[in-house]
Order: C-alpha cells, then structure tokens, then sequence
C-alpha cells in the first residue's frame, strides 16, 4: 500500500522527492527507521498503560466493596429507623 507523498512530506519533507514532472514520490527506504521508531514509541506505551492496569483494578475492586459496604449500612439504616417509627406508634 501507497501513502500519498503530499501527507508524509508535510511531517518528513526530506523523505519524498519530486521528479522532472513534478509528480511527487516517498523514499519507502528512509521511511523505515521512522517506522521503527514509532512503534518503539507505541510499544513503551503500550507498556506503561499494562502497568497502570493493576493498580485500576484494585481501585474498581475497592470501590466495589465500599460500595457493598456503603448498601449494608443504608440497609440497616432504614431498618433501625424503620422499627424506630414502630416503637413510637
């Protein structure tokens, strides 16, 4: 597949050339180590977004058992002032 040499040429000049016509070209050649640099890149962020993983879940894990907790404590809430209301009556 071809990339359009106007859209690299707006991020790589020196990688595309124009021939005597003026039609535009890539230097697929030189284009190789920015490729590899930039999955580099998306590797190490890659990697620092797995390492962040844990830590959310025990976050989500935590959050979901305050507010399990939290449930408990409105239940037991509504009973005793439920049996308050009674014991006036």
């Amino acid at each position: 597949m071809g990339r359009i040499a106007q859209e690299v040429e707006q991020r790589y000049s020196e990688l595309v050339h124009a021939d005597a016509q003026g039609y535009k070209a890539v230097n697929y050649a030189q284009l190789t180590p920015v490729l590899i640099k930039a999955i580099k890149e998306q590797q190490a962020q890659i990697e620092a977004l797995k390492s962040r993983a844990p830590i959310l879940e025990t976050a989500a894990t935590q959050a979901a058992a305050d507010h399990a907790s939290l449930l408990t404590l409105q239940a037991q809430m509504a009973r005793l002032l439920g049996a308050g209301a009674q014991a006036q009556q």
